[in-house]
């Protein structure tokens, strides 16, 4: 089965979160796209955020420890990862995305770059969407946990 390296990032800011609604998958989700060549999945996710709902942000560090050297320099560390079953639809076969998935904070908000369909949830707007139908429930289960953590860098 092919796959594709994907990058998605969930912006967090007081503890809410901004998702967009996907009409191809008619879901709430956060922002997230396909890895370019020569691009980083960091460099993607802060990318697709940007050109998927307008905000720059900053990745939230969970790091290990931080090399920063002339020949070796350390890039931000993922959340936690997914490997996503992608079932087959009109022009592309069913494949699966090897997903980097950030969590990241905004720092400014410019001019959106795509037709945006999103906004802000708490996790009480969270629990009045039908799991399933208006959210995945692994995007449930995720803003579950970190939505009840303080994100501040």
């Amino acid at each position: 089965m092919e796959r594709h390296f994907t990058a998605t990032a969930f912006i967090v800011e007081n503890h809410k979160t901004f998702l967009i609604f996907h009409k191809k998958h008619s879901k709430w989700l956060p922002p997230g796209g396909h890895v370019e060549k020569n691009e980083t999945p960091p460099e993607c996710a802060i990318r697709e955020v940007e050109e998927e709902t307008g905000y720059q942000v900053k990745l939230c560090r969970q790091e290990n420890f931080w090399i920063d050297h002339p020949c070796a320099r350390s890039f931000e560390r993922p959340y936690f990862c997914l490997l996503e079953d992608i079932p087959a639809n009109a022009k592309d076969p069913a494949h699966q995305h090897m997903d980097f998935v950030y969590v990241c904070t905004p720092y400014n908000q410019i001019a959106c770059q795509e037709d945006l369909n999103g906004r802000w949830f708490t996790l009480d707007d969270i629990d009045q969407l039908q799991v399933g139908h208006d959210i995945y429930p692994d995007t449930v289960e995720v803003l579950k946990i970190i939505l009840k953590k303080d994100w501040t860098l």
